[in-house]
């Protein structure tokens, strides 16, 4: 079990399995976004390789945070960097896979698109999040 704190003395104990459906739920979700909002700007990309791209882009991040596990280990003033780093080669992983599945030319466009799109789903899921702390369920 993991046992998330967010700042309660007693934490939050949630199950592996709970955290795998949660990962799977936001790969499926980002797969997509990916998908409908390409096609809706004209791309030709299918859901089953916005998805494929999705799964393997947290593949192959997830070595690079196991190094990343590593270094901060041995650097722990590097873990700000490192995470940015990290967030910077997602979004240009990502745009570089929507590219080649949707048939788009123009880097500047996709990439400013993935900005803005995750800037809403942020923004979203923050106000989600608002409303079940200030309901009361979820911590404070």
């Amino acid at each position: 079990q993991v046992s998330l704190g967010f700042g309660l003395s007693d934490g939050i104990v949630i199950s592996p399995i709970i955290v795998f459906l949660g990962v799977a739920l936001q790969l499926v979700v980002a797969g997509f976004l990916v998908s409908f909002l390409g096609r809706l700007l004209g791309g030709v990309g299918r859901f089953e390789d916005a998805l494929l791209a999705v799964v393997w882009i947290e593949f192959v991040l997830g070595v690079v945070r196991l190094f990343s596990l590593l270094v901060t280990t041995a650097l722990p003033f590097m873990g700000s960097a490192i995470a940015m780093l990290i967030g910077g080669l997602y979004i240009w992983l990502l745009t570089h896979f929507v590219i080649q599945m949707h048939g788009f030319t123009s880097f500047v466009k996709v990439f400013l698109g993935i900005f803005v799109s995750l800037l809403i789903v942020a923004s979203v899921a923050g106000v989600f999040v608002q409303g079940m702390i200030s309901t009361g369920m979820l911590g404070g």
